[in-house]
C-alpha cells in the first residue's frame, strides 16, 4: 500500500471485522498513556509539592493576563455569554470594556472560573494546563488507533504529539497550547479530500461538527489555518471525483467553524457597529507580520532552554544573529518531528519529479500549503501588505507541520518495520524517550517556584497595606497609565505587571484595564501627563483614594514625581514588601465628577511640549488620522494619510478670533483641503516644495472646534518607512487675535 495511505481510512474494501467484546487491554493502554504523559508533566515542571501547583514559573509576561482572564471568568461565570464584556474592578473610574477585543477559547475560560471558586487561580492554570496534554494525547491516539496502528506506536505517537515544542510553551495559555483538536482535524481533512466513494457517512459529519466547532471556538490563528485547511480539502474533491458526501462533510465542517469563531468576532462587531472606540485596540503592521512569520531554519534549531547545553548554545546563537526574532523558540520540530517533515516533503518531491503521474501525498499538499500560507514574504505577507494584517504570528503554525510529519513518519515507520510485538514495543519505548528528552527542557529550579511564591505573598501583603490605609473597594490610580492588551515594555517594567495587585486584591478597583480608544484609558492617559498638582486634584475629583507609582517604568525611578506629591503634603503609604512601589492616600471629594466621553482633553496633544495653556491659544488635540509627532530641534510635524482630524479646543464661553499658521507638504503632488467645523476653510496644490499658511483668520466658537485636513493623491511610503503617507502638517500654530488679511 502507497505510504500515503498512512494518513487516511483503511481502504473501503477492507473485510469487515467481527464486534470485539470488552478488553480490558485496550483501556489499560489508555490509563498507562494518561499517566505516562500526568507524570512527564510534573517531572519536567518540577511539580511534585503542592507549592509549585499553586505559582506559574515566573510572575511576568502573558501569565498574569491569562491569569487575570481567569480571575474575571470566576467573577463572571453567570453570564458566560458575557464573560469579558464588562470588567468591574478594572478601568477605574468608568469600568473597562473588554467587548472590541477577540477572545477566543471562552468555554475554556469559563471552565477555569468555575475552578477557581474551588482553587486557587494559578492552580487552576496548572490543572487545565495538564488536561490539555492529557487530551492532546488522547485526541492523537485515538486517531492513530482509527488509522489501525498498532497501539505501542499510537502511544508512542501520542506522547510526542503531546509534548511537542509548541505546546510546551503555550500551554499556560489555555489557548494556543490546547491543539487536541488538531489531529481529529488532519484525519477529517484527508477523509473529505479522498478520491473514493464515502461509506458510512454519519460518524464523519458529526465529527465534522464537533471539530468545527471546537476549532471555531478555540484560538483564532487554529480557525484561520483551519478554515483554509477545509477549503483546500473540498478543492481537491471537486478535482478528484466531486463525490458529493465527502463535499457535504466539507461544507457541515466549515459551516459548525463560522458558528464556534461567532462568539469570539460578534461582540467586537457590535462594538464596531454601535460606534465604540474600543472596537479597534489591537496594534498591527507589516513589519510585525514579517517578524512573527514562520522561518524554517527556525524548525530545526533548538531553543535556548534546550536541557543539553551544547544545543541550548546553538539556539542562542542563532537568536543573537537573526534580526527577525518574533516569537523565539516553539517553533522547533525536535528531532522526531524535523526528521519526518523532511522524510514527507522529500516523499512528495520524488513523487513529483518521478517517472509518470505519482499522487502527492495529502499530509504533504497542505504541508506544502501551511509553508507558502506562513514564511517570510509569503501568502500571509502579502495579505498584511494589502491590509488584512491581523494574524500577523505565522510561526505559530508549525504545530499543523509538527502533527502532519507525526502522523506521516510514525506512519510510515510502522509500516515499513514488521518487529515482532516485543521488539517494536522497546523501539516504539526508546523512540518516545529519546523524543521526549529532546524536546521537553530541563525541569526548572525548584527556587524558582519559592521565589514566585514570596512574590506573591509580598503583592498580598501590599494590597492589604493599601486596603488598610483607605477602604475595602477603594479606587487605585496606578502610574504608568498603559492600555490593555499589548503594551510597550518601558524601561525595566514589562506588560501586564499592574495585573499583579488585581490578582492580589480585586475587590479594589484598579486604573489598569482600559483598551486603546477607550474612555478609561484615555482619561488616564490624560491624567498621567498633567502636573503633580493637578492630577493629586482630578484624580481626588472622580474618587481615588490611593495613587501607586511603578518606579520602575520611569527615569530615576520617579524620584523627581514622588518629591513634588510629598511637597503637597500628601501621606506616603508604607510597603515594605513592594520596593518598587510608591504609594499615597488620596482624600477623595465629597461630590464626585466622572470623566465626561466627550472630552476632548483627553486626546492625544498634538505636541506635549505645546501644553494645554490657552493664555496665547486653544489647545490642540490630534483626534484621528495621525501618526506620532516628530521633532528636528524647534521643528514639530506630523503625518497623516488621506484624511485626519484635529480638535481646537476653547473653554471660554464666546467666540474669539483666531490665527492658524503652518506648513503643509506631501510626497506626491496632490490636492489639500481644509474644513473647519464642515466649512471650507483653505484650498490649495500639495507637493515636496512646502506650502505656507501664515496667520489665516479664523473665528473660533466656545468647545471643541473640528480641523478636517484631507489630501486628494496617491499615497506613498518611503523607503523603510511601512506608513501610507499622504500630507505633512509642520509648525501649526493657532494664537488668538484679531482676524488680519490672509497671507496663506
Amino acid at each position: 500500500m502507497p505510504v500515503f495511505y498512512c494518513l487516511v481510512l483503511p481502504p473501503l474494501n477492507a473485510p469487515a471485522k467481527s464486534p470485539k467484546t470488552f478488553s480490558a487491554h485496550r483501556y489499560l493502554i489508555v490509563g498507562i498513556l494518561i499517566l505516562t504523559v500526568s507524570v512527564i508533566w510534573i517531572s519536567a515542571t518540577g511539580r511534585w509539592q503542592r507549592l509549585a501547583w499553586t505559582v506559574p514559573g515566573a510572575i511576568d509576561g502573558d501569565i498574569l493576563e491569562v491569569a487575570a482572564r481567569v480571575e474575571i471568568a470566576r467573577q463572571n461565570h453567570a453570564a458566560p455569554w458575557n464573560l469579558f464584556g464588562r470588567v468591574e474592578h478594572l478601568g477605574a473610574p468608568v469600568g473597562a470594556s473588554w467587548s472590541g477585543y477577540p477572545v477566543s477559547d471562552r468555554a475554556k475560560f469559563w471552565l477555569a472560573g468555575m475552578l477557581h471558586s474551588w482553587f486557587g487561580t494559578f492552580e487552576t492554570i496548572n490543572m487545565l494546563a495538564l488536561l490539555g496534554f492529557v487530551a492532546g494525547a488522547l485526541s492523537f491516539y485515538f486517531c492513530a488507533r482509527a488509522l489501525r496502528w498498532p497501539a505501542c506506536w499510537a502511544l508512542t505517537g501520542a506522547v510526542l504529539f503531546a509534548f511537542a515544542p509548541f505546546n510546551y510553551r503555550w500551554s499556560s495559555s489555555l489557548s494556543l497550547g490546547l491543539t487536541f483538536t488538531l489531529p481529529p482535524a488532519c484525519l477529517l481533512f484527508q477523509w473529505i479530500a479522498r478520491a473514493a466513494p464515502a461509506v458510512n457517512v454519519r460518524p464523519w459529519r458529526l465529527l465534522a461538527v464537533a471539530v468545527g466547532l471546537a476549532l471555531g471556538e478555540g484560538n483564532p490563528y487554529f480557525a484561520f489555518m483551519g478554515g483554509q485547511l477545509g477549503v483546500l480539502a473540498c478543492l481537491l474533491q471537486a478535482r478528484r471525483g466531486a463525490h458529493c458526501q465527502r463535499l457535504q462533510v466539507g461544507a457541515w465542517f466549515l459551516g459548525a467553524l463560522i458558528i464556534g469563531f461567532l462568539p469570539t468576532v460578534t461582540p467586537g462587531i457590535i462594538a464596531r457597529l454601535g460606534g465604540s472606540s474600543e472596537a479597534v485596540s489591537l496594534v498591527r503592521n507589516y513589519s510585525g507580520t514579517e517578524l512573527y512569520a514562520l522561518k524554517p531554519v527556525a524548525m530545526f534549531i533548538p531553543p535556548v532552554t534546550h536541557r543539553f547545553a551544547a544545543l541550548g548554545r546553538l539556539g542562542s546563537a542563532y537568536r543573537n544573529s537573526t534580526m527577525l526574532r518574533g516569537e523565539f523558540g516553539f517553533s522547533y520540530l525536535g528531532l522526531i518531528g524535523g526528521l519526518s517533515l523532511i522524510a514527507l516533503l522529500g516523499f512528495a518531491a520524488l513523487r513529483l519529479l518521478g517517472p509518470g503521474r505519482r499522487r502527492i501525498p495529502d499530509a504533504a499538499l497542505a504541508s506544502g500549503w501551511v509553508l507558502l500560507f506562513s514564511v517570510v514574504g509569503g501568502v500571509n505577507c502579502l495579505l498584511a501588505f494589502a491590509g488584512m494584517d491581523i494574524f500577523r504570528a505565522t510561526g505559530r503554525y508549525s504545530i499543523f507541520l509538527f502533527t502532519w510529519a507525526l502522523f506521516f513518519g510514525l506512519g510510515s515507520l510502522q509500516r515499513r518495520l514488521p518487529w515482532r510485538a516485543n521488539l517494536r514495543w522497546g523501539a516504539t519505548i526508546l523512540l518516545m524517550l529519546v523524543g521526549v528528552v529532546d524536546q521537553v527542557p530541563a525541569a526548572p529550579n525548584k527556587l524558582s517556584y519559592a521565589r514566585a511564591a514570596a512574590t506573591l505573598a509580598a503583592d498580598r501583603d501590599t494590597t492589604a497595606r493599601l486596603t488598610a490605609a483607605a477602604a475595602p473597594g477603594a479606587r487605585v490610580f496606578q502610574l504608568p497609565a498603559v492600555p490593555f492588551p499589548e503594551a510597550s515594555a518601558r524601561i525595566r517594567f514589562s506588560d501586564y505587571q499592574h495585573f499583579r495587585l488585581f490578582l492580589a486584591d480585586s475587590s479594589l478597583c484598579y486604573s489598569y484595564g482600559g483598551m486603546r480608544g477607550s474612555l478609561a484609558f484615555a482619561w488616564s492617559g490624560w491624567v498621567s501627563r498633567q502636573k503633580p498638582a493637578v492630577m493629586v486634584t482630578e484624580l481626588q475629583k472622580t474618587g481615588f483614594d490611593l495613587l501607586t507609582i511603578d518606579r520602575r517604568a520611569f527615569e530615576n525611578r520617579a524620584d523627581s514625581l514622588i518629591g513634588s506629591l510629598e511637597a503637597q503634603g500628601l501621606r506616603r503609604v508604607e510597603l515594605p514588601q513592594a520596593p518598587h512601589l510608591a504609594a499615597f492616600r488620596l482624600v477623595p471629594s465629597a461630590s464626585l465628577v466622572l470623566p465626561s466621553p466627550g472630552d476632548p482633553r483627553f486626546l492625544e496633544q498634538w505636541d506635549s511640549n505645546r501644553g494645554s495653556s490657552e493664555s496665547v491659544g486653544p489647545a490642540l488635540y490630534a483626534k484621528s488620522g495621525w501618526f506620532s509627532p516628530e521633532r528636528d530641534g524647534g521643528q514639530v510635524w506630523r503625518w497623516a494619510g488621506r484624511r485626519a482630524m484635529l480638535v481646537i479646543w476653547r473653554n471660554r464661553s464666546e467666540p474669539e478670533a483666531a490665527r492658524l499658521s503652518a506648513n503643509l507638504s506631501s510626497l506626491t503632488r496632490g490636492r489639500l483641503l481644509i474644513e473647519l467645523n464642515g466649512q471650507l476653510f483653505w484650498a490649495g496644490a500639495a507637493s515636496k516644495t512646502p506650502v505656507r499658511i501664515s496667520d489665516r483668520a479664523m473665528l473660533l466658537r466656545p468647545g471643541a472646534n473640528h480641523l478636517v485636513i484631507s489630501f486628494e493623491g496617491p499615497l506613498r511610503s518611503p523607503e523603510g518607512d511601512e506608513r501610507r503617507l499622504g500630507v505633512m502638517v509642520g509648525n501649526l500654530n493657532i494664537v488668538y487675535g484679531a482676524p488680519g488679511p490672509s497671507r496663506g
